[in-house]
C-alpha cells in the first residue's frame, strides 16, 4: 500500500442534521464523503441526512457501520 499521506477524503460531523444542512448548502465549495457524529446517531438522523444532502451518513459507533465504512474507505485507498 502507498504512502497514508496520500489518501484524501472528507468526513463531517455535526450535532444535529439540521444544523449540517445548513453548513452544507452554505460554508463549503465541496461535498464531504461522509456524515458522522451527533448528526447521524440514529437510523432516524441517518434517514434525514440522507434525504437532505444525498450524502452517506453512519453511526461509528454502531457495530453495523464497520464493515460499510471499511468498504468505503478500501474504495477510496483503491484496494480491492
Amino acid at each position: 500500500m502507498g504512502d497514508w499521506r496520500a489518501i484524501k477524503g472528507d468526513s463531517f460531523n455535526a450535532l444535529t442534521p439540521a444544523g449540517l444542512f445548513g453548513k452544507l448548502t452554505s460554508a463549503f465549495q465541496r461535498s464531504p464523503d461522509l456524515v458522522a457524529g451527533g448528526a447521524a446517531n440514529t437510523t432516524a438522523a441517518i434517514d434525514l441526512v440522507t434525504k437532505l444532502t444525498g450524502l452517506p451518513a453512519m453511526n461509528l459507533l454502531s457495530r453495523a457501520s464497520h464493515k460499510p465504512l471499511t468498504n468505503q474507505l478500501l474504495q477510496k485507498l483503491n484496494v480491492d
